[in-house]
């Protein structure tokens, strides 16, 4: 999973799981993303210290 910023095209940070993300939503706090594999693992990553 990659974390974008959307405005300049620059990609902030990249994530790995065990499998390969299916899915994946941002909290309303901004922070914090769920993510899922397809063997049913769920991820919590929180985004501090990203510039963007």
């Amino acid at each position: 999973m990659k974390l974008w910023d959307l405005a300049t095209g620059e990609m902030l940070a990249t994530f790995t799981g065990d499998g390969a993300i299916a899915s994946c939503a941002v909290a309303a706090d901004g922070v914090t993303v769920v993510g899922g594999d397809w063997l049913g693992r769920v991820y919590f990553l929180r985004l501090h210290g990203l510039r963007g």
